[in-house]
């Protein structure tokens, strides 16, 4: 979601639907009117009290952010983000605002896990049969009841 009618220059940055926390988050704006060398952009990304921001590396025709993995860390949830630009007079606007959806990083603990409770109770079952038949123990508890 993109408030456009914050300024009359259109935004450019498209983010994905959604965002990896721990990735390397890179989003490019182009310059539109800002070609002054003296003009600087910056992205504020956040969510409660996690609050992060890069500054945009410039060149001729775009400014480029990149978040590194250290800051992209976060938790999952719906975050905000703001895009500003400041003129080589001191004038900043906001060029988009907007929401996007982090995901949690799969190698991190927060990873939802995917499994249904039928099948965690059908994976639970098999252990515990496993358990019996490799007679690593002699009686299993399971669904209340004892084998």
């Amino acid at each position: 979601m993109s408030l456009d009618y914050l300024n009359p220059y259109p935004p450019s940055v498209i983010l994905p639907n959604v965002l990896v926390a721990g990735d390397t988050w890179v989003f490019t704006l182009n310059r539109g009117p800002y070609t002054d060398p003296a003009d600087c952009a910056s992205m504020i990304v956040g969510a409660g009290t996690v609050t992060f921001e890069t500054d945009g590396a410039g060149d001729q025709n775009n400014f480029t952010f990149t978040f590194d993995p250290s800051q992209t860390n976060v938790p999952p949830g719906p975050y905000r983000y703001s895009i500003f630009v400041t003129d080589a007079s001191g004038n900043r606007q906001t060029i988009q605002t907007g929401g996007v959806p982090v995901i949690a990083n799969p190698q991190s603990d927060t990873w939802v896990k995917t499994e249904t409770f039928l099948q965690r109770a059908i994976r639970q079952c098999e252990e515990a049969i496993l358990d019996l038949l490799n007679q690593r123990v002699s009686m299993v508890s399971f669904g209340g009841k004892q084998y």
